[in-house]
């Protein structure tokens, strides 16, 4: 998170955490539970619902970049025009980074 906020701020662009309401809305406190999270570890990073992960994608805007476990929010975001990262772990993540980052 750290390398990707001063890449963000080097380079005025935005940047937020996007999750999802859990899908039979069986847990009442999840959606404050993210944000208070996100508050406390991260107050610089502004936390936004999908609402659904399947829904993540109505986010995307043209080249926007989501990093998600999760597959088939990849491949909604990249239909939708964004790029997409299927996150396993950071030094995969990073490189993938880097490239995008120079071109």
């Amino acid at each position: 998170v750290k390398w990707v906020t001063e890449y963000a701020n080097d380079n005025n662009v935005g940047l937020y955490f996007l999750s999802a309401i859990p899908h039979g809305n069986d847990m009442p406190w999840a959606v404050q539970d993210k944000v208070f999270w996100g508050q406390q570890y991260f107050p610089h990073i502004p936390v936004f619902l999908g609402p659904y992960s399947h829904e993540k994608w109505m986010r995307c805007e043209p080249g926007d970049i989501l990093i998600d476990d999760r597959h088939s929010n990849c491949a909604e975001w990249r239909s939708a025009g964004g790029l997409a990262h299927e996150y396993r772990n950071w030094s995969d993540c990073k490189e993938w980074l880097d490239d995008i980052f120079k071109s």
